[in-house]
């Protein structure tokens, strides 16, 4: 006897649809939906078969923004004589931020320019979700206390390796102390789930 792969040929179908649903949010805890219709052709489907289970596959592509915060610490007495109320150094964000990228951590170092501070800022990033990133790039973002840093403002990722980087970097002007202040950092990408 034949079975139904015998009889039943599969016409391979690809269609695109755009457009746009909302994503999770606190009053729309499961985001948007939308009913996507198509048609495909048949070929010897079994007389008096009213029904047939199929399997679909369905790729999501959508734009995505990483918001992360990290307070990172502010110390201008770099030679070490006033025993600062911060330790410059790592910050860990091991709780990512419910995104498929995930700001992982930043590590930060301050060296004297002048009459100023140089600071630097080590990004690091990794994909935490099961879909990939479109073409493999990420446009990024950050500010530290109110000022847009000078960043690698498109990131290329590099394929086999975990965890990604990228360079922030800012001049503030010298003076007493330390202090903390928060970094805001943006990751924009196009998602393939």
């Amino acid at each position: 006897s034949r079975g139904l792969g015998d009889v039943y040929k599969r016409q391979p179908c690809e269609e695109s649809t755009d457009f746009d649903l909302n994503g999770k949010s606190q009053g729309n805890p499961n985001g948007g939906y939308k009913i996507v219709q198509f048609r495909f052709s048949n070929i010897n489907y079994p007389k008096g078969k009213t029904s047939h289970k199929e399997t679909f596959k369905i790729i999501a592509k959508y734009f995505y923004e990483t918001v992360a915060t990290a307070i990172m610490c502010v110390d201008q007495d770099i030679y070490g004589f006033i025993k600062p109320v911060c330790n410059v150094g790592e910050v860990s964000l091991s709780g990512g931020q419910g995104a498929p990228i995930a700001v992982t951590r930043v590590e930060e170092s301050i060296s004297p320019i002048n009459n100023e501070l140089g600071i630097t800022f080590m990004i690091f990033f990794k994909n935490v979700g099961n879909g990939e990133i479109f073409g493999n790039v990420v446009s990024a973002e950050a500010t530290f206390m109110g000022k847009l840093l000078e960043c690698d403002d498109e990131i290329k990722l590099r394929k086999g390796t975990s965890e990604q980087k990228m360079k922030c970097f800012l001049k503030i002007k010298k003076g007493k102390g330390s202090y903390t202040a928060p970094l805001t950092i943006r990751l924009g990408y196009t998602y393939i789930y």
